[in-house]
């Protein structure tokens, strides 16, 4: 019953696709993040973080 149910969700709903030209497509942003908690009880201990960002705006002609 749950796999019919999916099975209509998927036929009802649209799909929509966006299709562009082929071109080298550069991230227009790089971020990275260092971080560390500040919270030490009985359950937690202090522990060290990281991050990685990359970002790309891939229809600038339409900006919110």
């Amino acid at each position: 019953m749950k796999s019919f149910k999916l099975l209509i969700l998927y036929i009802l709903l649209p799909v929509i696709t966006l299709g562009q030209q082929k071109k080298f497509i550069f991230p227009d942003e790089f971020s990275i993040s260092i971080s560390r908690t500040n919270l030490q009880n009985d359950n937690t201990t202090n522990k060290n973080g990281f991050g990685i960002g990359i970002y790309h705006i891939i229809i600038p002609e339409k900006k919110i």
